[in-house]
C-alpha cells in the first residue's frame, strides 16, 4: 500500500501540459493505493480486499473491494476537497485479503495501525 500527497502540481495534466480545471484550483489531499497479487491456488472472483481507514480526526471508514476475477491489480481511494479538510488526512490503514465468506487469507497493516475503542 502506498499513500501519496495530492496537489494541483501532481496532476497528470500538469506534466502533459493539457487543459484541466483542477490545475487552476488549490487542490489538496492524499490518495491511498492498494495493490495485490494472488497465488495460482486462489480464485480471484471469490476474493475481496477489506480496507479499513482511520482518519486524522479519528473517524473510521471501511471499503470492500471485490477483485472481480483479476489476480493482479491496484485500486486507489482519494481523499480531497471538503472531505480532506474535514478528515485532515489519512492517519492509518489496514487491508485484509479475504474470501467472499470472510476467511482472512492475508493482512497488511500500516505501522501506526491501532484498534480504536468505541
Amino acid at each position: 500500500m502506498t499513500r501519496v500527497p495530492l496537489t494541483s502540481e501532481s496532476l497528470p495534466s500538469q506534466f502533459a501540459e493539457s487543459p484541466d480545471p483542477l490545475k487552476e484550483s488549490s487542490l489538496l489531499g492524499e490518495k491511498l493505493y492498494v495493490s495485490w497479487f494472488l497465488a495460482n491456488s486462489l480464485k480471484a472472483k471469490d476474493c475481496q480486499i477489506r480496507l479499513r481507514i482511520i482518519y486524522k480526526d479519528l473517524t473510521e471508514e471501511e471499503i470492500l473491494y471485490p477483485l472481480k476475477g483479476y489476480r493482479v491489480g491496484t485500486f486507489g481511494t482519494l481523499l480531497a476537497g471538503e472531505k480532506y479538510e474535514e478528515k485532515k488526512g489519512f492517519y492509518s490503514y489496514k487491508a485484509t485479503l479475504e474470501t467472499s465468506k470472510g476467511i482472512v487469507l492475508d493482512t497488511w497493516k500500516q505501522l501506526m495501525w491501532v484498534e480504536i475503542e468505541k
